[in-house]
């Protein structure tokens, strides 16, 4: 079992033999850091995993800021249409209609006081109500059609407040430097299928980053569209 978590593995191969690169980590004892390799077990060529890093760290941003817009911006809305609550809120609305209705008829009845058949009853009123707002909300979010320019327009609002409000920006806003090694991992797993690496002077250096198929075009389209900041394609 691995006691370490590897940003990049499985996604290296050996360009000599085509093997898949294993991960292999040491540990400095006097400045308790941890150095990240991943080696070729046949061809027994390796390349440090801060080296990969730097090579593509700029993509890595790209993605990460992506990832980060999407999930803030966008994953409620698609976890919404996906499991859609419109027939559970409706339902509870229904229940709730039946048990006004009793509780009117056990007043009726003189099982309840007035006083209590007022109190139960806005109780059950109140929770209506929020229920019906909730499908009110489930209805506007619905109707979204959210495009590229709307990712557009989020990534514009971030850029403003970067500049106007740094500081508070700053102290609210990751960056890939500031993700644990298992938030890297999961990102490269998400969007990378492999990094393509090549031999230069005897050395593994990074020469191609591919993708996933079902995140390129929506990547390649932002992209394109200038929404990383600085950087026209």
């Amino acid at each position: 079992m691995r006691s370490q978590t590897y940003i990049f593995l499985q996604k290296l191969k050996c360009p000599k033999c085509g093997r898949i690169l294993a991960g292999g980590a040491s540990h400095k004892i006097k400045s308790d850091k941890w150095y990240y390799y991943y080696r070729c077990e046949k061809c027994r060529g390796n390349i440090r995993e801060h080296e990969i890093e730097n090579s593509i760290k700029e993509i890595l941003s790209d993605i990460f800021e992506y990832d980060s817009v999407v999930n803030e911006f966008f994953l409620l809305v698609l976890q919404n249409k996906i499991h859609n609550p419109k027939e559970d809120y409706e339902k509870e609305i229904t229940n709730l209609n039946n048990k006004k209705v009793r509780i009117r008829k056990a007043y009726i009845d003189e099982l309840f006081t007035e006083e209590e058949y007022k109190e139960e009853t806005s109780i059950i009123e109140n929770k209506i109500k929020n229920l019906e707002k909730k499908l009110l909300e489930n209805e506007q979010v619905n109707n979204l059609n959210l495009t590229i320019d709307d990712i557009l327009i989020k990534r514009d609002m971030d850029f403003i407040n970067k500049v106007k409000l740094p500081i508070l920006y700053d102290a609210f806003s990751d960056s890939w430097n500031d993700l644990d090694r298992d938030d890297k991992a999961d990102i490269v797993m998400r969007y990378i299928d492999e990094i393509e690496l090549e031999l230069v002077n005897n050395k593994y250096r990074v020469k191609l980053v591919n993708f996933r198929t079902t995140f390129y075009k929506e990547f390649k389209d932002l992209f394109d569209k200038v929404i990383l900041i600085g950087k026209e394609k």
